[in-house]
């Protein structure tokens, strides 16, 4: 029997909603889709039957890799082990609502996707069970400098097709990061 795992503030929650959420699980993703409509929709229902931020991680291949529920502003990242190397993005996405109704990126949320590198932040305001907006930040390498920064991309809705084109700024960015390479002496970066 295999183990669901749902990480964060499970406390008070009712058995049959956190069966909803493990559903997610199911969900086969296709790696062409940026966002699939499905597990949108059911993390919608769910974001407003229990007030609280709920985020889901996949990977490059449209795995769930895991579920977490915060509160309702914030919701912890777990650590996720296996990246490639400390310049390219870490292969993970991160899908979370935002029970207020405001997809917009918080600090928090920017500050994240930062420093865990992760492939994209997706914030989706969800207001009376339904999607509002969704905002997406990307980690985009300055090529000057070489340093990470935020590219914070909305409003969508879910049915834009303009958000499916977002993979491909990732891995662009993925294949940019290949190229920097760190040099001891005096911290210098070459291409």
């Amino acid at each position: 029997m295999e183990i669901i795992n749902i990480n964060g503030n499970t406390h008070s929650i009712k058995q049959s909603i956190l069966d909803e959420i493990a559903s997610i699980y199911d969900i086969e993703i296709s790696k062409q889709d940026f966002l699939d409509e499905q597990l949108v929709g059911i993390l919608a229902v769910v974001t407003q039957k229990i007030n609280r931020e709920i985020a889901v991680f996949i990977n490059r291949k449209g795995h769930i890799v895991d579920i977490s529920i915060g509160d309702n502003s914030s919701v912890s990242i777990p650590n996720f082990e296996g990246r490639r190397n400390e310049n390219r993005l870490c292969g993970i996405r991160c899908i979370h609502t935002h029970p207020n109704g405001n997809g917009q990126l918080s600090i928090i949320d920017i500050n994240s996707l930062i420093n865990l590198k992760l492939d994209a932040m997706v914030a989706i305001g969800v207001k009376e069970g339904e999607i509002d907006t969704i905002y997406c930040g990307i980690p985009i390498l300055d090529s000057n400098d070489g340093i990470v920064k935020p590219s914070i991309y909305g409003p969508y809705n879910i049915d834009d097709k303009k958000l499916n084109t977002l993979n491909n700024l990732i891995y662009e960015t993925d294949k940019n990061s290949k190229s920097i390479k760190h040099i001891n002496e005096g911290d210098r970066k070459v291409k």
